[in-house]
């Protein structure tokens, strides 16, 4: 080799304390990058949950503002770190993306999350009010804007973020609170006064800061699955009583929210909890969840039926025969606090057994089993009964069955762009108040402005392409949260929330005050795995 060669790449080499300086930059710039990014789930975790403006009367655009603000601000300070990191350093962003391929850390779901908003565009395109279509004001507020917020929100965490460890347990003492307020509520004890200006027939209606008992339901299953998998995967025992206390709480507060879609949301995060718990070992923690959850429920429902304090508001807001069966557990106290003791015994018991024979694949197969087999009892001894959730019509889910019907006979009438597209984000009162408004009222007594089921709202405001990216969406997120929950457990909780939260969907309606969490969620798993690529990397 030549002089001149040697010089030249000697030339091309960086000196040692160049080498230095540039990874203490690149440290600095993700962990300043990660401040503002827990700085905003601390704002959507402790502050969004509680704020209001009005009380009850403009609670739905209070919580869209508030999450409006928080995400443009945070997207704001994310540009501006992203602008001065990657100027600062783009050469050697450059060259380490080429040698480490960290510049192609792609996921499947930012593809279904770009697709996702892309199909949210194409509908406020066929929109006739593109105006209502792109802030939602005709419906929940779930237009474009939120849709666009919501991609801005998935490119801000999912870039890739470290899960930090406080975040959960000052969640779950935000959580608490909320369902001790609830609980209160229900046993008429209102303590800031947020029902006085409500009407009393309406007044039932109405709890904590979330607004409607559904909604605040939703947030009840959510949260508890959220919670229920952080305790199984904890170590810290201050932690563990953090995420028992709201567990506790949760369960006093699944009366007071009195909704079928919460115990629906709960059953199938559990489900998979159980299966997790089994292969892992940690069975007589799930034993422990889900009796802290039941004693909860178990005290509520002995306080409701003693003092009889919201004892009436059970029975008077089930519509639907299995509302009604559901409230009806308040009766059997005994029952349940037999089981809870039970629940107590066994959880001991098994904890100092240290029960592993979970990881044997037959019993979970075995435990399947069971569980499929109950599951065609039911529905077969239902259908033959003709339980009135088993019979579908006008009357069924509380006046789901109209709005459903009537909005499968819209669709199919639609033209093939707007079943492929949409027919314009948020549109459902428009299209229902078109062709059946006179029917509605006489019938329900209202006009909806929710198909209150959220896939359906895709399908019928979307279309097709609207419905299949969401799906697509979900699915990716769930497959991110497997595929690293053994080096990053975190994700075992996350997926309890996002499959809490599809299962209750089917139900439930879009709206700003709880769905921000599914798509907070899913960003987290997005940048949870980004993260632990860039580290293998």
């Amino acid at each position: 080799m030549t002089k001149t060669n040697k010089k030249q790449k000697a030339g091309d080499q960086k000196p040692a304390f160049s080498k230095k300086n540039d990874f203490k930059k690149e440290a600095a710039f993700q962990i300043f990058k990660e401040s503002i990014t827990t700085a905003f789930l601390l704002y959507m975790f402790v502050v969004f949950p509680l704020v209001l403006h009005d009380g009850y009367m403009d609670i739905t655009i209070t919580k869209y503002n508030f999450f409006k603000n928080g995400v443009l601000i945070y997207g704001i300070l994310m540009c501006l770190t992203f602008i001065l990191g990657f100027t600062d350093h783009m050469e050697e962003h450059t060259d380490a993306a080429k040698k480490t391929g960290r510049g192609r850390n792609f996921l499947a779901s930012d593809i279904w999350m770009g697709a996702f908003v892309l199909s949210g565009t194409l509908a406020w395109i066929m929109a006739d009010d593109k105006m209502a279509a792109y802030t939602g004001s005709m419906g929940r507020r779930c237009g474009l804007e939120f849709l666009v917020l919501v991609l801005v929100l998935y490119i801000g965490i999912g870039s890739g973020y470290k899960w930090q460890q406080i975040l959960a347990p000052v969640f779950s003492v935000i959580s608490g609170l909320a369902f001790l307020m609830g609980s209160l509520q229900h046993l008429d004890i209102d303590v800031f006064h947020l029902l006085s200006h409500i009407r009393e027939d309406q007044q039932a209606m109405f709890l904590a800061t979330f607004g409607n008992i559904n909604i605040f339901a939703g947030f009840v299953c959510i949260s508890a699955a959220f919670f229920s998998g952080m305790y199984l995967i904890e170590e810290k025992r201050a932690y563990r009583i953090c995420y028992m206390a709201a567990l506790l709480l949760g369960g006093a507060a699944l009366i007071a929210a009195n909704s079928d879609s919460a115990y629906m949301g709960l059953a199938a995060a559990w489900v998979i909890l159980l299966f997790f718990a089994l292969k892992r070992s940690l069975f007589a923690e799930f034993v422990t969840v889900c009796t802290t959850f039941l004693s909860g429920y178990t005290i509520m429902a002995w306080i409701t039926t003693e003092t009889g304090r919201g004892y009436e508001k059970l029975s008077g807001l089930g519509k639907t025969e299995i509302a009604r069966r559901l409230a009806k557990l308040v009766d059997a106290r005994d029952i349940l606090t037999v089981c809870c003791v039970i629940g107590i015994l066994c959880a001991i018991w098994l904890s100092k057994k240290k029960y592993n024979t979970g990881r044997s694949a037959l019993s979970r197969l075995l435990i399947a089993g069971i569980l499929l087999i109950a599951g065609i009892t039911v529905t077969v001894i239902g259908c033959i009964n003709h339980w009135e959730i088993f019979v579908f019509d006008d009357f069924w889910g509380d006046y789901r069955g109209f709005i459903w019907s009537r909005l499968c006979r819209i669709y199919q009438d639609l033209p093939f762009v707007d079943q492929v597209f949409g027919n314009g984000n948020e549109s459902i009162y428009a299209l229902m108040s078109a062709r059946y408004y006179d029917e509605m009222l006489a019938v329900t007594g209202t006009v909806y402005d929710s198909a209150h089921n959220e896939y359906l709202q895709y399908l019928v405001t979307m279309g097709a392409f609207g419905l299949i990216t969401y799906v697509g969406l979900i699915i990716t997120s769930i497959r991110n949260c497997v595929k690293i929950w053994k080096d990053e457990p975190v994700m075992l909780a996350v997926l309890m929330l996002i499959v809490s939260y599809i299962t209750q969907a089917f139900v439930n309606v879009e709206q700003p005050i709880t769905t921000p969490f599914l798509f907070l969620f899913v960003a987290i798993a997005a940048g949870i795995r980004r993260n632990s690529l860039k580290k293998a990397n």
